[in-house]
């Protein structure tokens, strides 16, 4: 369980620091509880005392483009954002290449192991002042003072602040949050690709491709580049990625992962939101809190659930009683009424899911979580009789919502809630 200082939180009333090693938190987006959210940090190095708006207006264009793209676009909801600035006493980067040096807080460098664009930096110290401004960090992306293109991925998602390159932030967030690796081909010298990546394959055979869920029957595989209609279509087996030209396999012709200037593709979409669910639950909080519940003929209970929402929502709510299903909708409550129920005890269960088309395989049953309560009918009288349900009256008989409805399916129970009831006293009579 992760807990959130409260320190945290009061060092966003501070005032800008101008002293080097000290630091300022600001609170840029609440969302929810930190045990159930994804708590992003965005850092920045090269930045001196009098540049901190730089670093804030850097920081929130990185935020602005991160959550403009799919699929980050639909589950904001999904994070905390907080930025920590901190001055520096010389603006920029090293380049060593170049002989050229700044004195900066995290020491961030290009030429990192021989390449040009490869940005290294202080990582301990990173997650030292991350750990100890916001201990809730789940993913940090550290902005640099420079205008060259580069940056990086991993523990830490860096960026500089190039001009041409507002997709470095999203390509290396795709690195750090999703564990994606890099498509490109261009060699690295004495790079090794492991067969971790889930956006990288060491087989074009259909039966061994591990994004061949998303390959339709009548795609070449492997797939030549001549194949592809646009740059993330049709997904396949496109040979070259992870610093190799042979070998190795994308999944298509040109994703952020190899270029920037473009989306993820499928099967890289695919693996960012399941990376989101390995963060965060479906459900964050349900009423009534309790498990168990006992009552008599007369007696109705109100059943929430409170669910993290993408934006469009493609979550779905399933209610069953003792194992049969009571609902199918978008629902997220329902009204127990003991009457359309016998003596004795009940599981009522209701189930939330993400049916989003971004995801077609969900191996760890990241994306649904289920609630469930004991439910105890201790009386031995009658069960109503609540199956009349298209009565054709005008108006609900017991003074309800919905003219459609009678019975139990009209007991004062909102309209969005009237089926679901109207269906559990049907199977329980």
């Amino acid at each position: 369980m992760r807990v959130l200082a409260i320190a945290a939180f009061l060092c966003a009333s501070l005032p800008a620091v101008t002293v080097q090693g000290q630091h300022t938190l600001d609170i840029v987006e609440n969302n929810g509880l930190s045990e159930n959210r994804i708590d992003l940090v965005i850092m920045g190095d090269g930045y001196t005392s009098g540049e901190q708006q730089d670093f804030a207006s850097d920081a929130q264009n990185a935020i602005d483009h991160l959550f403009l793209k799919w699929p980050s676009n639909q589950y904001r909801e999904f994070f905390n954002i907080v930025t920590i600035s901190t001055a520096s006493n010389e603006s920029g980067a090293d380049h060593p290449s170049m002989s050229e040096f700044a004195d900066t807080f995290y020491d961030c460098a290009y030429d990192c192991a021989g390449l040009e664009h490869l940005i290294c930096c202080d990582y301990s110290t990173i997650l030292s002042v991350a750990g100890a401004q916001y201990p809730a960090h789940d993913v940090v992306v550290l902005m640099v003072n420079d205008q060259q293109y580069g940056g990086s991925g991993g523990t830490v998602a860096i960026a500089s602040i190039s001009p041409v390159a507002k997709d470095i932030p999203f390509h290396e967030f795709g690195h750090t949050i999703a564990g994606l690796g890099d498509e490109y081909d261009s060699p690295y010298p004495g790079y090794v690709c492991e067969d971790i990546f889930p956006n990288i394959s060491f087989t074009s055979d259909r039966d061994d491709l591990k994004w061949n869920h998303w390959v339709n029957e009548d795609t070449p595989l492997p797939t030549p580049e001549s194949a592809a209609v646009n740059n993330l279509e049709p997904v396949g087996a496109y040979e070259g990625a992870c610093y190799q030209t042979v070998g190795l396999f994308r999944p298509v012709d040109e994703c952020v992962m190899r270029s920037l200037n473009n989306d993820f593709c499928a099967v890289c979409t695919e693996q960012m939101v399941l990376s989101y669910y390995g963060f965060v639950e479906p459900v964050d909080t349900y009423s009534p809190s309790q498990n168990s519940h006992d009552g008599v003929f007369g007696d109705s209970i109100e059943f929430v659930v409170e669910a993290v929402e993408p934006d469009p929502n493609t979550l779905t709510y399933t209610w069953d009683l003792d194992g049969e299903l009571l609902s199918w909708s978008d629902s997220a409550d329902l009204e127990f009424l003991f009457k359309c129920v016998d003596q004795g005890e009940h599981q009522l269960t209701v189930t939330v899911s993400d049916l989003t088309s971004m995801v077609m395989v969900d191996t760890k049953n990241l994306m649904t979580t289920s609630v469930s309560w004991t439910i105890t009918r201790t009386d031995d009288g009658p069960v109503d009789d609540c199956d009349d349900l298209n009565a054709g009256v005008d108006a609900c008989p017991d003074g309800g919502d919905n003219p459609e409805k009678s019975g139990c399916g009209c007991h004062t129970i909102p309209a969005r809630r009237t089926l679901i009831s109207s269906l559990l006293a049907l199977l329980f009579l």
